[in-house]
């Protein structure tokens, strides 16, 4: 089963490569300004599926549940065996985005690529900020993605006027975009965006995202602490 989502990514790579590269031209007019990265984060999450954002947890795509839930564990298979399918070998299990476009939800190689990720339109928090790194990295600037395992969470850090912003695109899309002036989890100072997320003592690592499970890199977390009394 996996060496056939890999053949379905090598018919599909050249899409994900051109969505991606789509958004960049889009937002070219913008040059290296944070309204540009806004635009590159409001062109990607509205196509995108996501189990965290409540908007997205409709009733009508799941009709074999009373209750609602979010678009990327509904699909017209829910309730039967083709709703979810694993790969005996490694148990890797996938599901279909509101799109139609399959979902893997267990990390794999293809999990971290963005050009998959940009094609099949789903995920979580580790998706979209591979994704988001990518397109605004295309798009001139300099960004990392980065993470806590004790937080659980990865985010994105952008290069603004010489200084690491934060910007968690997951943060984002569960806000549906709005409210990102002087947001907290948007071109935010990492110690305030530590501070919204009640941490005071985690680590930080800016990641290798070419091995997703042993790629901690860079211990970045003097640049999120802060002083509880102050």
């Amino acid at each position: 089963m996996d060496q056939y989502y890999h053949l379905v990514y090598s018919l599909h790579k050249e899409d994900g490569n051109n969505s991606i590269n789509s958004i960049v031209l889009q937002t070219q007019n913008y040059n290296q300004s944070p309204i540009r990265v806004t635009k590159i984060a409001s062109l990607i999450t509205q196509n995108f599926s996501n189990s965290w954002w409540s908007y997205q947890w409709e009733e009508r795509f799941c009709p074999y549940q009373n209750s609602s839930i979010p678009y990327d564990w509904c699909s017209p298979y829910y309730g039967t065996l083709l709703y979810i399918i694993y790969d005996e070998k490694f148990d890797y299990p996938y599901r279909l985005n509101k799109l139609g476009n399959v979902t893997l939800y267990i990390t794999n190689d293809l999990s971290i690529n963005p050009e998959w990720i940009a094609y099949q339109k789903g995920g979580n928090c580790q998706a979209i900020s591979v994704l988001f790194n990518e397109t605004v990295n295309r798009s001139g600037f300099v960004s990392r993605t980065v993470r806590s395992n004790e937080y659980d969470h990865m985010w994105n850090e952008i290069q603004i006027n010489g200084s690491w912003k934060v910007f968690d695109i997951q943060e984002f899309g569960y806000n549906n975009g709005s409210n990102v002036t002087d947001s907290p989890y948007w071109n935010a100072d990492p110690k305030e965006y530590s501070k919204f997320k009640g941490k005071t003592n985690f680590s930080v690592y800016a990641l290798n995202l070419t091995n997703i499970n042993n790629g901690f890199g860079k211990d970045i977390t003097l640049l999120y602490i802060w002083n509880l009394n102050a």
